[in-house]
């Protein structure tokens, strides 16, 4: 096998072993967040207006997107924000109506 194949083959390994570095690092914060969340849950006297929060995110996100990344927002993520607010709407409705 001559040098140049060798090099070839070993760097993909090695990039595939920094993604999974990074992919571990972010990893461990998805899972202190799930662990945040779930005590929020237990702590809370009422769950379902805890459960609401998590909705929050398409906002926050959205947030993050425009003013910390500087990307502009496409009209087809303002239809699925309108979607997830009607939705939200819907529910608290029927909530209302039902008391």
């Amino acid at each position: 096998m001559c040098s140049r194949c060798y090099f070839t083959v070993l760097l993909p390994l090695r990039s595939s072993f920094v993604y999974l570095k990074i992919t571990g690092k972010f990893d461990n914060v998805f899972g202190f967040a799930s662990i945040t969340w779930i005590t929020a849950l237990r702590l809370s006297g009422n769950t379902g207006r805890v459960a609401n929060l998590v909705f929050l995110t398409p906002f926050i996100s959205l947030i993050f997107i425009c003013f910390v990344l500087g990307e502009s927002i496409e009209a087809r993520t303002w239809v699925g924000l309108f979607l997830i607010v009607t939705g939200i709407g819907i529910q608290k409705y029927q909530e209302v109506k039902k008391n």
